[in-house]
């Protein structure tokens, strides 16, 4: 059962399982600002993955890629990346990206707790 906290957007529900007690608190104006963390992001990435298009080296290519990726965090894993082989230039042909739609579409929106965690706990 959740309890709210007065006039908070504050959620708390508390657990127990195998002598272990879980407190799970949820918090409206947080989750809002993780989800718009996580689209910045991938918006940010996208915006530099365009601006690689005009790459002409091979290897700076892929030192821009390493570094928007590490930037991007788990936002990376939302775009299919197509690197050029080590004996292709960078061309549209041999450097490309796009969306991962169906893992976009399934993307977890708790802050924190992934979805089959969440699915234990809350029941």
């Amino acid at each position: 059962m959740w309890r709210v906290w007065g006039d908070r957007a504050l959620r708390e529900r508390k657990l127990k399982e195998n002598d272990e007690l879980y407190v799970v608190v949820r918090s409206e104006g947080r989750q809002q600002k993780g989800i718009a963390i996580r689209r910045k992001k991938l918006a940010r990435l996208l915006w530099t993955l365009r601006g690689m298009r005009k790459e002409t080296q091979r290897d700076r290519l892929l030192m821009r890629w390493g570094a928007a990726k590490a930037k991007a965090g788990g936002a990376a894993a939302m775009v299919k990346v197509r690197l050029p082989k080590p004996n292709e230039e960078p061309s549209a042909k041999t450097f490309s990206f796009a969306l991962k739609k169906e893992k976009l579409k399934g993307r977890v929106s708790k802050v924190g707790l992934k979805r089959n965690v969440m699915k234990r706990l809350t029941g």
